[in-house]
Order: C-alpha cells, then structure tokens, then sequence
C-alpha cells in the first residue's frame, strides 16, 4: 500500500482521517503552547537586563564617549565571563577552532556592529524611542524566518502583525518624536536603530541555523572578545580613549551594564535562540521599550 503507517494505523481502528489531522492540529497547538510558557520568564527578564542597560547606557554617554564606553563595557564584560569560567561554570576556555570561528564572526556582525549602532543612537534620541524602534526586530525576525528557517513559517495572523509593526516605526519617524525636550529632531538615531535591527536580524537566524548545537557560554565569551577587540582600536583612534569626564555614577552605570547587558544577556539571548526558536526569542523587544520607557521616566 502508499498509505504512510499513520493512515494505515487510523484505518485499521475505523477512525476518519480528518479526525488525525485535527489531533496533530492540536498537538502542535499545544507543544507551541508549552514552548511559549517556558519561553515566556527568560524572554521577560532578558527584556528587563537589556531595558535597564539601554537607560544605564543613556545615563553614562554623557560621561563617555560612545565608542570608549562600548569598548570598557565590553572589556568588564570579558573579565567578568573569564572569572565565571573556573568559578561558576567548572570548565576550560573554548579551544574548538569551529565554534571560535562562528564566535568570531557573530562578534563582529552580532555583537559589534549593532551593539555600536544602538548605542550611538542614544546620542540622538531617548531611550524610550530607541527601544520602540528596535520593537521592530520581531517582525524583521519573523520575516526573515519564514523564509531561511525550515520550522519557522510565519502564519496569516504573523504576516498581519508584522505589517502592523512596521505600519507603526513609518509612522513614528514621520511625526519626528525623538523623546528629547528641546532637542531638534534628526533622523540619524532612526536610520542607526533600524540599520541594527536588519543586522541583529540577519544574525539572530544566522545563530538559529549555524550556532544550534555549540555552547553558548563558549560562543558568548568568543563574540564578546572579538567585539572588544574590533571596538577598542577604534576608541583609541577616533575618540582618544578619554575618561577624564568619568564620575563614580559613570562607572556604576558602566559596570552594570558590562555585567546585565554583556554577560547575561548574550548568554540568555543565545540560548533563547537555541531553546525555543529565532521568532519566539526574538519577541524580547516587546518587553524592552516597557522597561525603558517606564524605567527612563522614574530617572
């Protein structure tokens, strides 16, 4: 017979074929459902780490330069990871050329060049505004998804809600909000923010197809140190390396930053992707603007 062992199971037991499409309907329903609820505490505390590092990144830029305060940030942010190696994770330093490879590459592309964009948007616009904007990435995620990610298809409700999402970016760079009073508006902070979306896009589904099986306390530590090592001549070169500006409150900021926004949430958002899928992980963005915009405010 061609009929597949599935159908041959439900004919021997009298039962309607349509009666097993509905029962793997639901089943997907519900594994979809279990996915999501055990999904839900990391992506809401990954949304808390990087919305209290966007406004502790706001607060010291105006202590630090912008490529100097990403290098020290990322440089903190190594020492710490170095110390938890032997003391919290019990292992050795990554030495697999492979997994170095692909951390090298997410590094630069993953972790330097959006962190840089986002940060630099700061410089234009509030924190609030940045974090809006970058609510965008799920929708570029998703898009990006059904058409790279076998597993990932985008359903009719997605497609609606990711036209939605960027119905509504259009609209809040037409009005010009940039969440500064008295500050002329530029589309400058805009065009960084959405550039870092399309990257952090582009690597978030690069992570889901190449990274899936590596460790991602490995690839965090291999990413981070590559961006340190990209960001940090150009501090030297292009800014000076100043800290003559720096006050206690800009190093407080800093560290925590370092330590929330570096070290665990690249941990956290690796193993989102990992664990339950680039769409669903990706979803972190609707929780950072909340606590931006909330946090900035009590500020």
């Amino acid at each position: 017979t061609d009929l597949p062992p599935s159908s041959l199971l439900l004919r021997n037991q009298q039962t309607p074929v349509s009666v097993s499409v509905v029962s793997f309907r639901e089943l997907t329903h519900k594994q979809e459902s279990i996915v999501t609820k055990r999904a839900l505490p990391m992506i809401i505390f990954l949304g808390f780490l990087w919305g209290s590092t966007m406004i502790a990144s706001r607060f010291s830029l105006g202590q630090f330069n912008t490529l100097t305060f990403i290098a020290i940030r990322l440089l903190t942010g190594i020492i710490v990871f170095l110390l938890m190696y032997p003391l919290v994770f019990k292992r050795k330093l990554p030495t697999n050329k492979a997994l170095i490879k692909q951390g090298i590459f997410l590094g630069i592309f993953g972790t330097a060049l959006p962190m840089t964009l986002f940060v630099s948007a700061l410089s234009y616009q509030s924190s609030g505004i940045t974090a809006v904007l970058s609510a965008l990435s799920p929708a570029f995620v998703a898009l990006l998804a059904h058409f790279f990610v076998p597993d990932e298809k985008s359903s009719p409700k997605q497609a609606l809600g990711i036209t939605i999402s960027f119905s509504g970016a259009v609209f809040l760079v037409i009005l010009g909000e940039n969440g500064l009073s008295g500050e002329t508006t530029t589309f400058i902070g805009f065009f960084l923010v959405i550039l870092a979306v399309i990257t952090g896009g582009f690597m978030d589904v690069y992570t889901r197809l190449r990274v899936q099986d590596c460790d991602a306390r490995d690839i965090t530590l291999v990413r981070t140190i590559t961006a340190m090592i990209v960001i940090l001549p150009l501090s030297i070169f292009l800014e000076g390396f100043d800290l003559s500006m720096v006050e206690v409150s800009g190093w407080v900021t800093m560290i925590y930053a370092a330590i929330a926004g570096t070290v665990m949430a690249i941990l956290i958002s690796l193993y989102n992707i990992q664990q339950f899928g680039v769409t669903t992980a990706s979803t972190v963005t609707y929780i950072i603007p909340l606590i931006a915009t909330v946090g900035g405010w009590l500020l």
